[in-house]
């Protein structure tokens, strides 16, 4: 039997997006992108809302999709040392039981940001998801979309 996989992800400056394609193609992926309803807040308040872990409304409902999947690959910046608030709302609506998830985060810094990994995983874990693995990717600043040659090169040395 072969295992349906997903790709979801939320992007802002498109590296992710760029990320979530690539994996969709590797894959034979679906690649679900979560939008917000609004993406009003200058940079300040959306970062607060990172670092207080709270999510953001979704257009429609994302989180009915993950039935539709065996796999899932849950891509997202990084923003305040944190995963997106479209992200924390995603999850939080989620049921992955059954599922294996792979978390990877794409932000400007190359150091994985381990506490990062240990709440979302945990907040995976919460709605019945087993992590498969957790991965950092080195996007680009803030305002910057990275390279798709640097994206592939990092899949290919992480065995994506």
């Amino acid at each position: 039997m072969n295992k349906k996989i997903g790709v979801v992800y939320f992007s802002k400056d498109g590296s992710t997006k760029k990320l979530a394609n690539m994996l969709g193609v590797k894959y034979s992926a679906e690649v679900v992108e979560l939008v917000e309803k609004s993406s009003k807040g200058n940079l300040f308040t959306r970062g607060y809302r990172s670092i207080k872990k709270k999510g953001s409304e979704l257009i429609g409902n994302p989180s009915n999709r993950v039935k539709d999947f065996d796999e899932l690959y849950l891509c997202t910046p990084i923003w305040a040392s944190n995963g997106t608030p479209a992200m924390n709302t995603f999850i939080n609506k989620s049921d992955f039981d059954g599922k294996t998830v792979s978390i990877i985060t794409v932000r400007a810094g190359t150091k994985p940001l381990k506490d990062t990994f240990e709440y979302l995983t945990k907040k995976v874990e919460e709605q019945n998801g087993k992590v498969k693995s957790c991965y950092n990717l080195h996007g680009a600043m803030i305002g910057k979309t990275a390279t798709e040659e640097s994206l592939q090169k990092q899949i290919e040395d992480l065995n994506l």
